[in-house]
């Protein structure tokens, strides 16, 4: 009986280290998927920063064109106001000049 319970131990103790290496192969296995998950995201947040970085520079491209517009809109304002007041101008002194004659 003292073989028998002997060889009970040692069977326990295999089935133990059996367990425990299963779940070293798990927990071995988990550690490289988290590994491949960290990776992916990684890459993920470096691809959505570049892209952030090109929106920034396309925002700041579309601010600096519609700055050139409104100057453009604001100097075709003042140049058609001029040409009213020369226009205006012009026909007063016509007016003025059929008047003489």
């Amino acid at each position: 009986t003292a073989v028998e319970e002997q060889r009970n131990r040692w069977e326990s103790v295999k089935q133990e280290a059996s367990l425990a290496q299963e779940r070293a192969t798990a927990a071995e296995t988990a550690v490289q998927d988290l590994r491949r998950s960290l990776e992916e995201a990684e890459q993920s947040a470096a691809h959505a920063q570049k892209e952030q970085q090109k929106t920034q520079c396309r925002t700041e491209e579309l601010a600096a064109t519609v700055k050139e517009l409104q100057q453009s809109l604001e100097e075709a304002r003042q140049t058609s106001s001029v040409d009213r007041q020369a226009k205006a101008s012009a026909e007063s002194r016509a007016e003025t000049l059929e008047a003489a004659l």
